[in-house]
Parts: C-alpha cells; structure tokens; sequence
C-alpha cells in the first residue's frame, strides 16, 4: 500500500511522521472514511462540510485552497497510485500543525490519505446481527461528539466487542443510558410506518450517511422524528438498520434475539444509496 503523506507517496511502513506530530502525541486529529467509485466519491461534499467546522473547532480553520477540487484530485492520485481500478475504501486523516512553541496554529494542515480496494455498494439482504454493548462507554463530550476525533477509543473498545463476539457492530448507550449510535454507524428504526433516528443532541456522530438519507427522504416530502431511542423504543420496532459513508444503509436482521423486517430498509437503501453506486 502507497500512502499519500502531504502530497508525497511513501509505502505504508516508511511514513516519515514525527514523534512530536501531535496527531501522534494528543489525539488532535479529524478524519473522514469514505467510499470511491465511479472515479469519484459521491459524497464529497458533505464529508469536506464536517471536515471544515470540525478543523475550526480545533482552532484550526482549513486553508480555502482546501477545496472539493483539492481533495478529489489527491484522493484520485492516491487511488491510481495503488493500481486500484473499481471501488476504493479511503481514509483521510486530518491534523493542524502546531508550531512547538507556540500554540497558534500555522495554517497548513498536515493530511494522510489511505485507501484499499473493496466490494461495489449493494443491499445487504441477508441482514446483519450486531448486539448491545455490555459496558458503558463514555462518549466524546459535546461539541466534539459530532465529529470523527483521533480520540476514539470508545468506538474502538466497542468494534473490539463486536469482532470478539462475532457480531457486525454493537449500540453503545450514551451518558442518558439510552442507544446513541453504533461503533462505526448511525442508527434508524421504524415503527407503525413512521421513521426515526436519534438527534444530534444524543452526543452522537454527526454522520454523512444520515445526513444523506435525511436530505434525501426530507426533499421527497417524508418526514423523519428525531428522538432519544431507549431500550423500550427498540424491543417495539419493526425495522432497525445502520448507516454510514462507506456501506451505506445495512439492515439489521437481529440485535440480541429481537427480529427485525427488511422491507423498510431495503426500500430506503435503494432511495438513497443506491444512486450513488
């Protein structure tokens, strides 16, 4: 694998990084995990949006030529550079440089950009099983929660949990006991007909796929509640499924025994995502 580093391609087990690079040192980092196809990454525009006010709240505004043309360009440079010809799971990983002695920001951020090869986006009809996890894990403090910080060791103890259990992901419970997010996704449900995600409020991602779907589903004149999803409210639902930039929208078959119907969200998948193939 070819690491794009600033600009300049190093193999994976030479990336020139300083142990004094705060990334490596504090955490102080964004990134984006996105999904390329068609020779393009269909939802640029919002994972850049995220990006922006996220390097702001670090004290770190991103330079204007940190433009939608920037990143494609380096993201298709990085695709081709390791001979990847169809879709491509990348990685962008976001930093300010900070000066050693002094705490202003230089203005320049410091990026890197992975990418592997992976299947094309399709529905997944045989559904998925994820679980609850069995510990709380306290979740990044607001206004942070929105973003994808290089602080992410509760989503990293719960992937850990999912994998250990042979499970795709489990719900993590927020400072309210109540079910936030996944470890890599937002979370939807429906019950009698209607539709609902858990608000921004609940100390979650601020996802690109959710956002997606609910720009998608509010131009369409659908309407989409936006409220906390408790234990109680999930042993009610009929449809559960999960979102995110790189798989889209993966309906949930079982969560801890519970059943769940197809139908809603393979319907949404093929609305929403489905066009972006």
């Amino acid at each position: 694998m070819w690491i794009n580093y600033n600009g300049i391609f190093f193999p994976e087990n030479a990336l020139p990084i300083s142990a004094r690079d705060c990334a490596l040192r504090y955490g102080v980092s964004l990134f984006e995990t996105l999904r390329w196809t068609g020779g393009r990454a269909p939802l640029l525009p919002l994972h850049l949006r995220r990006l922006k006010t996220g390097m702001a709240l670090l004290d770190a505004p991103l330079p204007p030529f940190w433009n939608e043309d920037f990143l494609q360009k380096e993201i298709q440079n990085t695709v081709k550079h390791n001979g990847i010809v169809g879709d491509a799971r990348v990685r962008l990983q976001v930093s300010p440089e900070f000066p050693e002695k002094e705490p202003k920001n230089s203005g320049v951020p410091s990026y890197i950009i992975v990418c592997s090869p992976c299947d094309p986006l399709i529905f997944n009809a045989l559904g998925i099983k994820i679980g609850l996890a069995s510990r709380h894990l306290q979740p990044i403090p607001p206004p942070f929660c929105a973003y994808k910080t290089g602080n992410y060791l509760p989503y990293f103890l719960a992937a850990r949990e999912a994998q250990a259990r042979g499970l795709e992901d489990v719900l993590l419970l927020n400072r309210q006991k109540r079910i936030g997010e996944a470890a890599a996704a937002n979370v939807f449900w429906t019950q009698d007909g209607q539709l609902f995600t858990p608000p921004l409020s609940e100390e979650i991602v601020a996802g690109v796929a959710r956002k997606h779907l609910l720009d998608v589903l509010s131009q369409s004149g659908r309407v989409i509640q936006e409220q906390p999803l408790t234990p109680t409210c999930l042993r009610r639902a009929d449809a559960l499924f999960l979102t995110n930039a790189f798989r889209g929208l993966r309906w949930v078959a079982d969560c801890e025994g519970m059943k769940f119907e197809k139908g809603p969200a393979e319907y949404l998948f093929k609305k929403a995502f489905s066009l972006l193939t």
